[in-house]
């Protein structure tokens, strides 16, 4: 790769959790938007069509059942079976202890694996006191997540790289896997309900600007902090090229901002690549990314720029061992209490 490329990795960016303390009322308002939103989201058809994300997860989950668990998804928001949903589902074939493990999408440590994945754990442990449930640690095995990065900007910038072929085998077949993934908002909604969408997206923006610049660290937002051991290890293996990470929301740099940082260090061409939460095919990957990246072109033609478009088969021999590395991490005892 020329050492004139510069690679921008796209992450979502989290609200520091001192932050959601000292503004739990705005925070709250927030969430009861989110969880409108959601719930409006959980009324519509899903289809591997208009919903991609689920389309994705499903080809996750059933790499995952080859190797030889059980498995069923639970969507945290906008999507069904809902965690809840799942439990049933296994519950109804026999199974007493239960493996909970994040999708790649929401493995980071963060707000959403940290604190609303074990909220709603927890209200399913009260209503099955006879279930044994193991929530795997959040956290990113980083060695087999950088590989994957590895792969798709090396695809994206038409270098070889070859898909895997995945072969995985359970050390303990059989087991009860709830595999949690986010959810989306189907695409054909949010093409009808452009307004509504814009409106979300006008409170998003506001609730970003006002959170981006918070003071960060490890213990109040760890998202942020494991995205800077990952940049780390990326700068590591794609040296000589520089690597530089922006947000797409609620944290700094923006993408703009790295964008520059790229520029400056001598870029040339940059690639773009979805971030830990942007393996697969959703709403931000196919809408907001791209957009992103398209407001840049029309103000910097003189750079070319290239997306490294989501393609779970690609990289799906990385994110299946994450996903079973994380289940027998939780078999093993490394779990977060509930």
């Amino acid at each position: 790769m020329a050492t004139d490329t510069g690679i921008l990795i796209i992450q979502h960016g989290d609200f520091p959790f001192d932050f959601i303390e000292k503004h739990r009322e705005m925070y709250e308002r927030v969430e009861g938007i989110m969880e409108h939103l959601s719930e409006e989201s959980r009324k519509l058809t899903h289809t591997h069509e208009n919903d991609p994300h689920g389309a994705d997860t499903e080809k996750l989950a059933s790499v995952i059942r080859a190797a030889g668990y059980d498995v069923e998804v639970g969507y945290l928001d906008f999507s069904l079976p809902t965690i809840a949903d799942a439990v049933v589902a296994l519950t109804a074939r026999g199974h007493k202890k239960l493996v909970f493990a994040c999708a790649p999408g929401l493995m980071m440590r963060s707000s959403h694996s940290l604190l609303d994945v074990p909220e709603v754990l927890r209200e399913i442990k009260e209503k099955n006191p006879g279930l044994e449930m193991l929530y795997a640690m959040p956290g990113m095995p980083f060695e087999l997540i950088a590989r994957a990065f590895v792969k798709k900007v090396n695809a994206a910038s038409g270098a070889p790289s070859d898909k895997e072929q995945v072969n995985l085998k359970a050390i303990h077949p059989g087991t009860g896997v709830v595999l949690i993934a986010h959810g989306d908002v189907p695409h054909d909604f949010i093409v009808r309900n452009a307004g509504v969408m814009a409106d979300a997206e006008t409170h998003a923006h506001r609730w970003s600007e006002m959170v981006k610049d918070w003071p960060r660290s490890e213990e109040n937002d760890p998202n942020y902090y494991d995205t800077i051991v990952l940049k780390v290890k990326l700068r590591e293996m794609f040296w000589p090229v520089t690597v530089e990470v922006g947000y797409l929301e609620f944290a700094s740099p923006d993408i703009d901002e790295a964008f520059g940082k790229l520029l400056a260090a001598g870029a040339r061409k940059i690639v773009f690549c979805g971030g830990t939460g942007f393996f697969d095919r959703s709403s931000h990957t196919l809408i907001d990314i791209p957009e992103a990246i398209e407001k840049l072109k029309a103000r910097h033609p003189d750079i070319e720029m290239v997306y490294a478009y989501p393609d779970v088969d690609l990289v799906m021999s990385e994110l299946a061992r994450a996903v079973v590395f994380k289940i027998e991490q939780a078999i093993n005892g490394q779990v977060l209490p509930l």
